[in-house]
């Protein structure tokens, strides 16, 4: 019951393909079971490897950032952790990609939708 999975983290900067400052993580135990993971969120037990934000789909992430507005008193790091279970809580790239995702045309986030998270970074820096 109090046991918690070993996790091997490590930060690094990809400018050439995401200016993103990501997170690789992988579980040393087995993952979460999908029936814990929030309904609609790709964040699931295939998620190690996964780099947040840049592999993750545009429509969780954003659908993260609306959670945020509706439950201002909770704290960031608990929705994020509802939306992505398996990812430790990166709060200054939150805040990078918000601003990016708010300052962002929205034609390019239009386009963006159903797409990775640094598709969508590639084409904002484009226009």
């Amino acid at each position: 019951m109090g046991h918690s999975p070993k996790r091997s983290l490590k930060r690094t900067h990809v400018p050439s393909s995401s200016d993103l400052d990501v997170i690789d993580l992988s579980d040393e135990d087995e993952p979460k079971s999908p029936s814990l993971l929030p309904s609609g969120s790709e964040a699931g037990p295939n998620d190690a490897g996964k780099r947040w934000p840049a592999d993750y789909p545009v429509n969780d992430i954003v659908r993260f950032f609306g959670d945020c507005g509706d439950h201002p008193k909770e704290k960031l790091s608990s929705v994020f952790q509802r939306h992505f279970p398996n990812v430790p809580f990166p709060r200054s790239t939150y805040y990078d990609n918000l601003k990016r995702w708010k300052t962002a045309k929205q034609v390019v986030r239009n386009g963006a939708m159903g797409k990775k998270w640094s598709v969508f970074v590639a084409k904002a820096r484009k226009k």
